[in-house]
């Protein structure tokens, strides 16, 4: 189920969609000044028996695709492993590719805490 704005309804649409529930794509049209192809993902974790070991290759090729035809953005659970690396975007590493404030970046705690997690394994 996806919710929008009323005032947005007619800009977006299901441009694909797949059986198993696992990827939406949606575009969103006249709000911008270009169409904008938006994926939102679920990737079971790996040993379950829905997991779809294939999802990063379909995933691949839809994102070819849509990027033919305009921009893309990817959102969504993803069942990441990062192990005992950090979980989150360090923005001082973004500043110079997606211009973050100065303002921002100083706002951001200093002391963040090292992970305790006992899942060393790392996806990827």
């Amino acid at each position: 189920m996806v919710l929008v704005r009323e005032t947005w309804a007619n800009s977006i649409a299901v441009w694909k969609t797949t059986r198993d529930g696992t990827r939406i794509w949606l575009r969103l049209g006249n709000a911008f000044q270009r169409p904008l192809f938006l994926c939102i993902v679920y990737a079971a974790p790996q040993g379950l028996p829905y997991a779809d070991n294939s999802l990063f290759k379909h995933i691949c090729q839809k994102v070819g695709e849509a990027m033919s035809l305009s921009d893309v953005l990817l959102a969504g659970d993803f069942n990441a492993r990062t192990g005992t690396n950090t979980d989150f975007i360090n923005c001082s590493q973004l500043v110079d590719v997606l211009l973050v404030p100065q303002a921002i970046e100083d706002t951001l705690p200093n002391d963040m805490l090292e992970r305790q997690n006992r899942d060393t394994v790392t996806a990827g």
